[in-house]
């Protein structure tokens, strides 16, 4: 997981409640975020600032070529219908080509937010599974 940069994100009308605590977490943790139309005006209706892209349909400049550009380090997007799926090919084509972390779920785009937001806190201590449970057999 990149643990700063520019993050992508483009979802579906129904999933755009559900990610805003993720994008949040994104936003909190010192990314910058690039967002299609919708996703970009709900997230500003949200009060969270990102920046407008275009979609491929749309014309120059797009986001394949701010993937293209090495810019994106992180993509949450969702899709809703064989349309949009289809429309995204593309996109997860670039972003599996170039290495990026990409997340087609709410649930997943959570998960990694909160790995991001954990890793800018001060990260984890590694433990083996021996060690975690001598100390706790301790505390009994």
């Amino acid at each position: 997981l990149p643990a700063t940069g520019t993050a992508f994100v483009s979802v579906a009308d129904v999933d755009k409640e559900a990610i805003l605590p993720a994008v949040r977490r994104l936003y909190a943790a010192g990314f910058k975020l690039l967002a299609t139309g919708g996703t970009w005006r709900f997230l500003q209706g949200q009060g969270v600032h990102a920046e407008r892209v275009n979609k491929v349909r749309e014309g120059s400049p797009h986001i394949l070529e701010r993937l293209a550009s090495g810019e994106v380090k992180l993509v949450f997007n969702t899709t809703v219908g064989a349309k949009a799926a289809q429309d995204s090919v593309a996109l997860r084509r670039e972003a599996v080509t170039r290495g990026l972390a990409y997340y087609t779920t709410v649930a997943a785009a959570d998960a990694a937010s909160r790995a991001i937001e954990r890793l800018s806190a001060g990260g984890f201590e590694v433990k083996s599974l021996q060690a975690r449970l001598a100390s706790s057999a301790r505390s009994f």
